[in-house]
């Protein structure tokens, strides 16, 4: 079943996460929603958040302004982040991630057109957990989102499943 409501999709699956929520900070349309199609294809439970600009993916994860309630936005298992954003960029994203104590426990797949080795490098110096390429050519798009959510999603346990509850 798709819940519009949070972006959610539940497919019969024997996932063991708690949470399994992954947050997207994306702001491509078509990205995002050949993202979700292929959330959907899979077998995977999977509840997902699009945060369509830097500052709205920070605010998410940092329960700030329409974010603050701590039960409804909880932390997710992935962020899977694109580096090219309006604002603050997905580079500035990941180094706040990963300067929090909390937050940096969460992985974060940075999922990006820019091959650029610079940008490579500074996401792997600031603790990124992948960086994959986005594919231009779609049926390897959809092929890489379905070992993305194998490997994140189903087979990785992360520190945030086992959290019963988020310090204040």
């Amino acid at each position: 079943m798709y819940d519009d409501s949070y972006n959610s999709w539940y497919p019969a699956s024997n996932n063991s996460g708690s949470n399994n929520l992954m947050l997207i900070i994306e702001d491509s349309e078509y990205d995002y929603e050949m993202l979700i199609r292929e959330v959907k294809k899979s077998q995977i439970e999977c509840k997902t958040h699009r945060c369509e600009t830097g500052e709205e993916g920070l605010d998410y994860l940092q329960n700030r302004g329409e974010y603050q309630d701590k039960h409804k936005f909880i932390k997710p298992s992935l962020v899977l982040l694109d580096l090219n954003l309006p604002g603050t960029d997905g580079k500035e994203i990941l180094a706040n991630i990963k300067l929090d104590p909390v937050l940096k426990l969460i992985p974060v797949v940075v999922f990006s057109t820019s091959t650029n080795s610079k940008d490579i490098e500074y996401c792997y110096q600031k603790g990124v957990n992948a960086y994959i390429v986005k594919p231009m050519n779609i049926p390897l798009f959809q092929e890489y989102i379905k070992v993305l959510l194998l490997h994140w999603l189903k087979l990785n346990t992360t520190y945030i499943d086992t959290f019963p509850s988020y310090p204040d």
